[in-house]
């Protein structure tokens, strides 16, 4: 029973001593709580405890190191066929940029885009044209012959120099995005370094890019520094994203998200919204100024939007294609009404859950990286699915913002990208990359799985392994040759159709990445 004259004698008992006897086991015992409240008031010292040594830190130049492997595997993958490789009379998208370098160097503009049309005519908008006359210029001083006027059509002799034109272009647009965006998302190097493996080992962007044969990596590459400067620049964003526009058309996917997230920063205010314009304006006035004057401007209109190829390119995995094998779409009803058809489900599919967050914004919301990526995403999924003229090599466009959330949502991005490259496999095996493509695939199964590897990725590899083996097993029946391509643009289309509701409903949702811990 405790008595202040027993308190007393125990205090003064331990400021006499101020020693470690009072955490004996003799005294622990009877006087733990007593004990417990001296120290508390620094009346005598805590038992020591055992030392732990903080974890070593990684290497500032770890993620360095991550981009020359990414390099590196770029370099490999161009080793491999490209697309038409000894395939004559058109080759492939090989020959076709090459063709395009010849015609800007020799052609006045007012030629660039009618100059022969049924051989590979020129189709993308005028900065990338400007670019071809450039790489043009280059390839004719290290290479006359390879950009001699009609006389180099199929010309296969500089291969080295197309295939590093891909990749240095992809280093200085694409990859430099990607380290930047994980030097704002992450802190520490490990982080950023793992979250710039998973961007630069995705096998899609590899493939189309430095294995079929495209410069993919500058306009979405250029999207992305614009995704990256929208919440702190957005006259530099509004400025890149413009460019990007005005290198391929299938930037425009992007279009609603980007005019939502800088519509929701103008909280309608008369002079953000003005200084915006004038920036889009001036940069598209001063890209189309020299085909305006040469007379070219409509010409090049006709040949960037080619409404009269259809609604979808070959076997593409998304809804048209979908439409087609089970409702004869192209069949029952006339292109004017699938036009039609595309431009409204494609308008509602994006601008729906792109107006949501627009609305957010004006209301002063969540203005954070990964939402406006999330943003880019939806919105050019909903593009991939229900706009028209749509290519299977399309869905490199929603799937580039999502990489850089490979730590946020590792499930569903490694899931989606994994998904995208094998939606791709028809068209990658047919032009001789089957190689290139499983190894792809296997390393970045490797590196999503080198930490706190998300199961239901894993389990999505594991199921895509088995199919590759299924037309080898079972050949498809002489009467249905192309099954197994439709098969897999079917599957594909199943499966970019659950990831857009997955996302469009996430966007709905405010905050979606608000409580995310970001290290």
């Amino acid at each position: 029973m405790h008595t202040p004259e027993k308190d007393a004698e125990f205090m003064a008992k331990i400021r006499r001593h101020n020693s470690t006897e009072w955490a004996s086991p003799q005294v622990w015992p009877d006087s733990g709580s007593r004990l417990f409240a001296a120290r508390a008031l620094g009346l005598t010292p805590s038992p020591p405890r055992p030392r732990q040594l903080p974890p070593e830190p990684a290497s500032p130049w770890l993620p360095w190191a991550v981009v020359a492997i990414g390099l590196l595997v770029r370099h490999a993958c161009s080793l491999h066929p490209y697309s038409g490789e000894h395939s004559p009379p058109q080759y492939g998208d090989y020959e076709a940029h090459r063709h395009w370098m010849e015609l800007t160097l020799h052609l006045p503009l007012a030629q660039w885009y009618t100059y022969q049309t049924n051989y590979w005519g020129l189709d993308y908008p005028p900065l990338m044209a400007y670019v071809e006359k450039l790489l043009g210029l280059v390839s004719h001083w290290y290479d006359p012959d390879s950009v001699a006027l009609d006389a180099s059509r199929g010309y296969e002799g500089h291969r080295a120099f197309m295939r590093f034109s891909v990749l240095l272009i992809d280093a200085l647009v694409a990859v430099s995005a990607f380290v930047a965006l994980a030097w704002k998302l992450e802190r520490s190097p490990k982080r950023r370094a793992l979250l710039i493996a998973l961007c630069l080992l995705a096998p899609a962007p590899i493939l189309v890019d430095h294995g079929h044969f495209q410069y993919n990596c500058l306009p979405l590459g250029l999207t992305l520094w614009s995704a990256l400067f929208v919440q702190d620049r957005p006259y530099l964003a509004s400025f890149l994203f413009t460019l990007a526009l005005h290198t391929k058309q299938t930037a425009l996917y992007y279009a609603p998200a980007v005019f939502c997230e800088l519509l929701g920063w103008t909280q309608f205010k008369i002079k953000r919204i003005a200084g915006l314009g004038a920036v889009v304006l001036l940069t598209t006035l001063l890209i189309w100024l020299p085909l305006l004057q040469a007379g070219a401007a409509l010409p090049a209109l006709r040949r960037c939007f080619p409404v009269a190829r259809g609604v979808f390119e070959d076997k593409v995995g998304n809804a048209w294609y979908a439409a087609q094998v089970f409702l004869r779409a192209r069949d029952r009803w006339s292109q004017p009404t699938l036009i039609k058809l595309a431009a409204l489900f494609t308008c509602l599919a994006c601008f729906v859950p792109c107006g949501l967050r627009c609305r957010r914004l004006l209301r002063k919301g969540d203005r954070s990286l990964p939402n406006v990526l999330q943003s880019l995403h939806v919105s050019a999924l909903a593009f991939f699915l229900f706009s028209y003229h749509v290519h299977e090599k399309g869905i490199l466009v929603p799937l580039y913002p999502l990489l850089p959330l490979s730590l946020v949502e590792r499930e569903y991005v490694a899931a989606f990208s994994l998904l995208a490259t094998f939606t791709l496999l028809p068209l990658l095996h047919y032009e001789g990359l089957g190689l290139a493509y499983g190894a792809a695939q296997l390393l970045y199964a490797l590196a999503v799985s080198c930490e706190d590897a998300p199961a239901y990725a894993l389990a999505a590899f594991a199921c895509l392994v088995p199919l590759h083996a299924v037309p080898w097993l079972f050949p498809p029946p002489a009467r249905y040759p192309d099954l197994y391509p439709a098969l897999v643009a079917l599957a594909g289309a199943a499966g970019f159709g659950l990831a857009y509701v997955l996302v469009a409903w996430r966007m709905a949702r405010p905050g979606t990445y608000r409580r995310r811990k970001v290290a």
